[in-house]
């Protein structure tokens, strides 16, 4: 998901990697509110936060996939997710691909 102006050269380009269609939302009204905000404190205590305050999804952006990788272990550790949460999870990530070693 993206904000940005009119861009017919990316479309193409994606549509071209992809080879599926591209679609563009030009509504103003958003199902999930984009929001940010700068905190003192570790990603980790930041996602908990917001996990108690109802603030759902969380969507964390890492730069690498190792990265990526390194922030789902910290915050599975530390997660308050009871073993049935968890294992829904593993059940709905069983069929995804991560094909990439990094």
């Amino acid at each position: 998901s993206a904000t940005m102006g009119h861009n017919p050269k990316l479309h193409a380009s994606l549509k071209q990697l992809t080879g599926r269609s591209v679609s563009t939302v030009t509504s103003k009204d958003r199902p999930v509110p984009l929001d940010w905000s700068y905190r003192r404190a570790t990603l980790f205590d930041c996602v908990s936060d917001l996990v108690e305050e109802g603030r759902l999804p969380v969507y964390v952006v890492n730069f690498t996939q190792r990265e990526a990788a390194d922030v789902a272990f910290g915050l599975i550790s530390r997660s308050k997710f009871s073993e049935t949460q968890k294992e829904e999870m593993r059940k709905a990530l069983a069929d995804v691909s991560f094909d990439s070693p990094y």
